[in-house]
């Protein structure tokens, strides 16, 4: 059994795990498009050999999850799909 204190507390450590990872992903994402440029992502994606419809798929994505997060709608698919995303990263950063 769970103790009271904690199961008054449980819906705000949720809200603050949601909106920490939404900030996550808009940070990720202004990185891609305001900071670097959609251009050089762009040539970032062309670099390894992937198609330039991928980065606007890839970009979109991420502000579905930005949104699904912020506004806890839908998370758990957010969740879900941003799973090939990570992995993607893993691979592309890991040497």
């Amino acid at each position: 059994m769970l103790d009271n204190s904690l199961m008054r507390t449980a819906p705000w450590g949720a809200l603050l795990l949601r909106v920490t990872l939404a900030i996550y992903w808009a940070v990720h994402w202004w990185y891609k498009v305001g900071f670097r440029g959609v251009g050089v992502t762009e040539s970032f994606f062309a670099h390894l050999g992937l198609p330039d419809w991928l980065m606007w798929f890839d970009l979109s994505i991420e502000v579905l999850i930005f949104l699904s997060l912020l506004f806890g709608s839908f998370v758990r698919i957010g969740a879900l799909v941003g799973i090939p995303i990570l992995l993607a990263s893993i691979w592309i950063y890991s040497g």
